[in-house]
């Protein structure tokens, strides 16, 4: 058995040849892999090994979707499940979320297999971040827009893909869904979204800002950022997203509850309306 030293280290040497090899070189691995993840985020590892385990998954997700998805196991549900239970470390939410959304985005029967209960309890921590900006973010800290972004982001794609696989939840949270992702959708729109480079400062392990000289002859930057190009998350138009999951929450209600009326409010009130009570609780 290897320390969780070794572990996160050698999850950070696989993360840099899955960027630079592709998939085939960690695919012959796939059993050590498996067994390696399950074991890095089950109750046996020390948070760096879980943390080390989630980013390690996200950039595979990127290479090799199927791959990725196969190698985790259950270890998504499970640590889905702990944080239904109250008992999922602060450190590893918004790593576990990004999986998730990644995983969901390139194969959505990832969230249509899970319990209720967790479903629910998830949607209720998605809809905390709404307006939530972290100190670091409101001193505009190196990074932290565009860690908030990122994490809001994610968290109205995956309250999208809830309220298509579980409407009757989302209906109950209706208005508040919309506001939050017309009000990412607004960011987005305002600051120019999330730029490649934002993800690699986040998530390639670079030891200086990305787009710095230090890059130019680097095989391993060049190829980073061709792969986190790719990133559905950072593509995704949330605009587009928001009008559809509207549309989606509406299917079915009385006439008057037309899309263009939920959304036409809402652009109406957007910047009078921030103070807005939590709808449906």
């Amino acid at each position: 058995a290897r320390s969780g030293r070794e572990n996160h280290e050698v999850l950070c040497i696989l993360k840099l040849y899955a960027v630079l090899c592709g998939a085939r070189m960690v695919a012959g691995q796939e059993q050590l892999l498996t067994e390696l993840v399950g074991h890095c985020l089950s109750d046996r590892a020390t948070l760096k090994e879980a943390y080390s385990a989630l980013d390690f998954l996200y950039t595979l997700g990127l290479v090799d979707a199927e791959l990725a998805l196969r190698v985790s196991g259950q270890a998504v549900p499970f640590l889905l499940q702990k944080l239904k239970e109250g008992e999922l470390a602060r450190i590893l939410l918004e790593p576990l979320l990004e999986v998730f959304a990644l995983f969901a985005l390139k194969n959505e029967s990832t969230l249509s297999g899970l319990a209720f209960g967790v479903v629910s309890e998830l949607t209720a921590v998605l809809l905390s971040f709404k307006g939530v900006r972290g100190i670091h973010e409101f001193l505009g800290s190196a990074g932290a827009r565009a860690a908030g972004t990122m994490k809001r982001k994610v968290a109205v794609i995956l309250l999208a893909l809830v309220s298509k696989y579980y409407p009757d939840l989302a209906k109950r949270h209706k208005t508040y869904i919309v506001e939050f992702g017309l009000a990412q959708a607004q960011e987005e729109a305002q600051s120019g979204g999330l730029t490649v480079e934002h993800f690699l400062d986040a998530k390639a392990g670079l030891a200086q800002p990305a787009g710095s000289d230090v890059w130019l002859r680097s095989e391993y930057y060049k190829r980073a950022a061709e792969v986190f190009a790719r990133d559905p998350i950072l593509n995704l138009e949330l605009r587009e997203v928001v009008t559809r999951t509207a549309e989606s929450l509406v299917a079915g209600e009385r006439e008057g509850d037309s899309v263009e009326a939920l959304l036409g409010s809402m652009m109406g009130n957007m910047g009078l309306n921030h103070h807005h009570r939590h709808q449906g609780e």
